[in-house]
């Protein structure tokens, strides 16, 4: 009979309760947001408007964007630094900046943007209306943050084509995760401002028109995803 002394019990027992705590760090740390994320994707406007990805600066310091890349999804790599416009490739503390399929001047004429928020574009290609993966990479290739957005599973139907963005729920999770993005509470979206209310707030019942699309939804139901979700 081997007699275990308490004190080697208790050695155990915190190096068990040590590795446990490890390992439920690591899991928090591969959820928590990256300090650039994507925040907004519109993907399927209805009537013809641009489509448009809202990146945002989710830290307290200003961060160089300067040759930034997509390398999934669209084709679309950030200028950079001009020394006569420094300004243009820094995202400073909490800025969001947007890329578009156009011109700057025709998104405006689409959206009311503030006027201060910085819109790049046009990018190669179109976003997916079926889904797809978006990646940003910085100049020297590592990612910054990436998402496979999807019109299927639990993914909001009023973003595929009622006219609604996909926007980030809690900026505080990676955007990685589909849980973490709803539709957005109007049509169109919020493209370079924050949404109406907590950034952590989960919109229900979007005003839609779906009929044309979709099975008539009764007021008062929650209805957030397709069937298959």
């Amino acid at each position: 009979l081997k007699i275990i002394s308490p004190i080697s019990m208790h050695f155990a027992l915190l190096t068990n309760l040590g590795v446990t705590l490890l390992l439920s760090l690591i899991l928090a740390v591969t959820s928590l947001a990256e300090r650039v994320t994507f925040s907004e994707i519109h993907y399927a406007p209805k009537d013809d408007k641009p489509e448009y990805i809202e990146v945002f600066n989710n830290s307290g310091s200003a961060v160089d964007f300067a040759c930034w890349e997509f390398s999934n999804g669209i084709g679309y790599k950030f200028p950079d630094f001009s020394a006569s416009s420094p300004q243009q490739t820094f995202m400073c503390a909490f800025e969001r900046v947007l890329v578009t399929n156009v011109d700057e001047q025709t998104f405006r004429a689409n959206y009311t943007v503030p006027g201060d928020v910085k819109i790049f574009g046009p990018y190669a290609g179109s976003l997916s209306n079926a889904g797809e993966a978006l990646e940003l990479r910085d100049k020297n290739g590592v990612m910054v943050c990436r998402v496979r957005y999807n019109d299927r599973g639990k993914w909001p139907v009023a973003a595929d084509g009622a006219g609604h963005s996909l926007r980030l729920i809690n900026k505080y999770l990676s955007c990685s995760k589909f849980d973490n993005w709803a539709a957005s509470a109007s049509p169109g979206g919020t493209p370079g401002a924050a949404p109406a209310g907590s950034e952590g707030q989960r919109f229900s019942n979007p005003s839609v028109d779906l009929a044309s699309s979709f099975p008539i939804v009764s007021i008062g139901d929650e209805w957030k995803y397709n069937d298959s979700g």
